[in-house]
């Protein structure tokens, strides 16, 4: 049994999964097995290499990158992709960051465009005021 701590990083409790937020979707390659089914997805599937460098164009964010569990608080996913919108997909991009890592100015969000308005990307995407 790999227990509780393990169970934390690989799967959302109830009422956690970004997947019930309507906003994530799991790829896979077409005919082939599930995406977490091989050690890397990513790199070990031309459906996988192909997201993880070009899905920020259609405005998707691998939620769970490799190494980043300190930061997102899961293990490595590489199938596990979240909707954030282009613009927003390509600001956290060129910050290096992860969704959860990195606050935008997203003037295109609705209630932004406003003084002061920041996007921060997280478990629920919000509006703040500076």
């Amino acid at each position: 049994m790999l227990g509780y701590d393990y169970a934390l990083k690989s799967s959302a409790r109830a009422g956690h999964s970004e997947h019930q937020l309507g906003l994530a979707i799991d790829f896979e390659s077409a005919g082939g097995p599930d995406p977490w089914t091989y050690y890397d997805f990513a790199r070990q599937t031309a459906a996988g290499a192909w997201l993880k460098a070009n899905a920020w164009q259609y405005g998707f964010i691998m939620s769970y990158p490799l190494g980043s569990v300190d930061k997102t608080c899961y293990g490595y996913e590489p199938w596990h992709y979240r909707y954030v919108g282009v613009a927003e997909a390509a600001a956290v991009r060129a910050s290096g960051l992860t969704l959860r890592g990195v606050a935008v100015d997203a003037p295109a969000l609705s209630g932004a465009g406003q003084p002061g308005a920041v996007f921060v990307p997280g478990p629920t995407p919000l509006i703040q005021r500076r």
